[in-house]
């Protein structure tokens, strides 16, 4: 079974269906608030592993607004939201 053949589930009470499997983006700019975690050298992994997701049909992307760094590491705060839409 490919992943754009992945069975649907219905989420929320509005009708959307996504796949039952997704792609959780939160580490990817908040690493757990870590002040060791490298952004600027994670940014290419973390842009990389979402266009194969997309590539492959993963289309279920979890991010949110809480996922981001505050400021932790280089002082910087990433968005995850911004980061997916770099992505897609």
């Amino acid at each position: 079974m490919s992943i754009k053949q992945l069975p649907k589930r219905r989420l929320g009470s509005q009708g959307l269906e996504v796949p039952v499997l997704g792609l959780g983006c939160m580490g990817m700019t908040s690493a757990y608030l870590l002040e060791s975690y490298n952004y600027e050298q994670e940014e290419e992994n973390s842009l990389n592993t979402i266009a194969t997701a997309v590539e492959f049909g993963l289309n279920f992307l979890d991010t949110a607004w809480v996922y981001q760094s505050f400021g932790k590491g280089d002082g910087k705060n990433h968005i995850n939201e911004e980061l997916v839409g770099k992505a897609i």
